[in-house]
């Protein structure tokens, strides 16, 4: 199974709670259901494009394992190390297991924010509900043991708080990159399109292309445009969505007028905080 090398960190570690909605296996034993069958289990699903989490649970120790899109991102033991899946087999062998299939948004805020120290914020619920709608809040949201999910300012799962908690908030990092990392790729596409004066025409007929895979590209949705030269993105489009779609149709866009990234006058833009988090150097 593929797994990303992370180095150890002795930081507390935060195990959040994962929606139940989705469970495939809680709690089972691994004497009567062996880690080699978990191994195997885990093997087709990964095959199969595995997002969420696995927690390993014995004697008061554990780890927890998260994946996205069929790739492991990581594992997390109780001491704040990062761990692989050999070392917890070996180190809890007669564990409980819990298998959870979650969507994009909470594995990558779960592993995310799995060092992050909650903040309070300064309004109890449901008070400060219009504030995270207005501040398009992307994270967690915590009060004592309720935790939920939130993407553009809208809650997607989990538990709310209730009325009168006192709220702490936990932000992943695409709250903080949506507007820069738009801004960098409206920068962008703006000089490809000075560049190349086919570029707009194409880039359409590639998003027509694309629809079917990345939604958010389909014209008549009107999600994600570029008109005369400058991207719109509609606010509620999720980011897990929307880079891979930019992506995805500029590198189709340059493969058929036959430009090369690097002969582009992006200089100044690759200069700036938000060209690496694009993706483009993948191109």
């Amino acid at each position: 199974m593929t797994q990303n090398p992370h180095p150890p960190t002795s930081a507390a570690p935060l195990r959040l709670p994962v929606p139940q909605d989705q469970v495939l296996f809680r709690r089972l034993s691994t004497d009567f259901y062996p880690w080699t069958e978990v191994l195997t289990a885990l093997e087709t699903l990964q095959q199969q494009g595995l997002t969420g989490v696995l927690d390993v649970e014995q004697q008061g120790r554990w780890a927890r394992f998260v994946w996205v899109g069929g790739q492991l991102l990581g594992g997390l033991a109780a001491s704040g190390s990062e761990v692989t899946l050999d070392v917890a087999m070996r180190g809890l062998s007669r564990a409980w297991v819990t298998l959870t299939l979650t969507d994009p948004l909470v594995a990558e805020v779960l592993w995310e924010c799995r060092h992050t120290a909650p903040r309070p914020l300064p309004l109890p619920w449901p008070a400060v509900h219009e504030r995270l709608q207005r501040e398009r809040f992307q994270g967690v949201l915590l009060a004592g043991p309720h935790c939920s999910f939130w993407e553009g300012g809208r809650v997607t799962s989990g538990v709310l708080p209730p009325a009168g908690a006192t709220c702490h908030a936990l932000s992943s990092r695409q709250q903080h990159n949506r507007e820069l990392l738009v801004s960098t790729w409206r920068e962008v596409l703006a000089v490809t399109a000075r560049t190349a004066p086919r570029f707009e025409e194409v880039w359409k007929q590639v998003s027509m292309q694309l629809a079917g895979r990345h939604p958010v590209l389909d014209p008549f949705a009107g999600e994600v445009t570029l008109i005369r030269g400058r991207l719109a993105v509609e606010d509620d489009v999720p980011m897990q969505e929307l880079l891979p779609a930019l992506l995805a149709a500029y590198r189709l866009s340059l493969r058929q007028l036959r430009l090369d990234l690097r002969t582009l006058p992006l200089d100044g833009v690759r200069r700036g905080p938000g060209w690496a988090a694009t993706g483009l150097e993948t191109l």
